[in-house]
């Protein structure tokens, strides 16, 4: 889970609550109007500021910062995310200053002196946009504040019982490890099959294939009795029916960093995929023999043996839809590198989306995420006077996501001819591969510094060790128009080596 504070610092490892109970407090007046308790679990002279709702995912109250054994006045309690040093205390209290009820958030039960349920339960009312006992499914929480799946409480059991996670819809082959559930804790709503009566001898049938929203890893089966699920009626509308293959329901889109993933009805990422423009994945790995290639879709199957194969549709241009589909992996996850080919000479505009499928015969499942990227030029002609190739690409990276970079191979004639006809070598490389339109006259006038910078000084070498400039010229659109003043400054001489460094002003031609 995200932890969003400001001055906290690390809980302590062990609560201070746990020989504690609410105590009546005091409000403005005099009066006894609220239950109280202490902030704690803190360490040090770290504070607790407040959060905006019941997890961490929506960030803290701006002015609120709380110590060790200040008081705090208890609304209501809820349920959510554990707390942040992971000891599974998934209660939440909204909260308020007594001193100044103005200022109202949650704290999680684990840093307030409000000992055991059996302490609070009985003395603060459970907030009211939490479901009763008799509800139905309602939207939960997951890391991040997103939306991702659909709960219900636990309910049935006994004062301080517990309720452990079936391994499957039965009461005959065991438990999960590690799986105890008391009377109003959330689980997740996977699916929902049919199987033996409840314990208790009340006839529900219905059993529901749960995960643990605070972590999906924990997963198996409950009865219908023992969730706040309400009739067929209230939780057959938003809950799938558990199906053999695939073994997960239909994955939702979600962002991965830079890539693009599925993710599963338990949250976790499923699948990934990403496109490299042009010669983008050399540069973004600085590894000249990665295989990620050139124009190139690299997907990632991440969950073998869930029932899920991975795909991807793509459009160059106005041209026609393809797609290339890859069935679940078993073992280690996998990735596939598909180079579709087809470049031209101009940058093309690329429609693509990442999908999951299922691969039976009768049936194509899936959710696919649309996605606009840019489709690399290329030009190659090996008998060019100065160039084998030229190519135009989208090259994002940090803070320039929009960057067009400009590469190519100079021929050997090229390198050892001290050549000095730069205009003429630009309009071979601009010819062949045109610069998009609405690059501006800056970048323009900045990529061919760049590229004079290059060529202009690739004829000085370190002697022995090849030729200046690497295999490829590379002239990207995020740097900046500097002076020529900055960019035409001889090199310096020879040292009693042989050696030299060739470039100007120890930027490199790459300032």
């Amino acid at each position: 889970m995200v932890l969003v504070l400001a001055a906290v610092a690390v809980l302590a490892a062990s609560p201070g609550r746990a020989d504690a109970a609410p105590l009546q407090c005091r409000r403005q007046g005099g009066e006894y109007r609220s239950w109280c308790a202490d902030v704690t679990g803190l360490s040090g002279s770290n504070s607790l500021p407040l959060q905006r709702g019941p997890n961490y995912g929506d960030g803290t109250v701006p002015g609120t910062a709380y110590h060790n054994g200040d008081r705090l006045a208890l609304g209501c309690w809820t349920t959510g995310p554990e707390d942040a040093g992971g000891h599974g205390d998934t209660y939440w209290f909204s909260v308020f200053d007594p001193n100044d009820p103005s200022i109202e958030g949650y704290v999680n039960d684990y840093n307030l002196t409000t000992g055991s349920p059996g302490q609070w339960m009985s003395v603060v009312e459970r907030c009211a946009n939490t479901p009763p006992v008799t509800s139905k499914p309602y939207r939960c929480r997951k890391s991040g504040g997103e939306y991702r799946s659909w709960c219900a409480n636990v309910t049935g059991l006994a004062y301080n019982a517990s309720l452990a996670l079936r391994t499957d819809p039965d009461y005959d082959h065991g438990t999960v490890p590690d799986t105890a559930y008391h009377n109003d804790e959330p689980l997740a709503l996977g699916c929902w099959t049919t199987g033996p009566e409840d314990a208790g001898g009340h006839g529900d049938t219905y059993w529901f294939s749960v995960f643990d929203p605070n972590d999906p890893s924990l997963e198996g089966y409950v009865n219908d009795y023992n969730l706040t699920t309400g009739s067929p009626a209230d939780w057959k509308p938003d809950v799938n029916v558990c199906v053999s293959t695939p073994t997960t329901p239909t994955p939702t889109a979600g962002k991965y960093g830079i890539n693009w993933a599925n993710i599963n009805y338990r949250g976790a990422v499923i699948a990934t995929g990403k496109f490299n423009s042009g010669l983008h994945a050399f540069h973004e790995t600085e590894d000249p023999n990665t295989k990620l290639g050139f124009n190139s879709f690299n997907l990632k199957d991440l969950k073998c043996g869930d029932g899920w194969g991975v795909g991807v549709s793509w459009q160059i241009g106005g041209g026609p839809v393809h797609d290339q589909r890859y069935t679940d992996c078993s073992g280690a996850p996998a990735l596939h590198v598909l180079e579709p080919g087809g470049a031209t000479h101009n940058l093309q505009s690329l429609t693509w989306g990442l999908y999951v499928w299922d691969p039976s015969p009768a049936t194509d499942w899936g959710y696919s995420v649309e996605r606009h990227d840019q489709y690399g030029s290329l030009s190659v002609q090996p008998n060019d006077r100065y160039f084998d190739f030229t190519t135009v690409y989208h090259d994002p990276v940090a803070g320039h996501d929009g960057q067009i970079t400009l590469s190519v191979e100079p021929t050997q004639y090229l390198r050892r001819s001290h050549s000095q006809n730069f205009q003429a070598m630009w309009q071979d490389i601009t010819q062949r591969t045109p610069l998009p339109a609405n690059l501006t006259q800056d970048q323009v006038t900045s990529m061919y510094k760049q590229f004079w910078c290059h060529a202009f000084y690739s004829v000085h070498r370190i002697k022995g060790s090849g030729y200046y400039g690497g295999l490829t010229w590379d002239f990207e659109s995020s740097r900046p128009n500097i002076p020529w003043s900055q960019v035409d400054t001889p090199p310096l001489p020879w040292d009693s080596t042989g050696n030299s460094t060739p470039y100007p002003n120890n930027h490199s031609c790459n300032w």
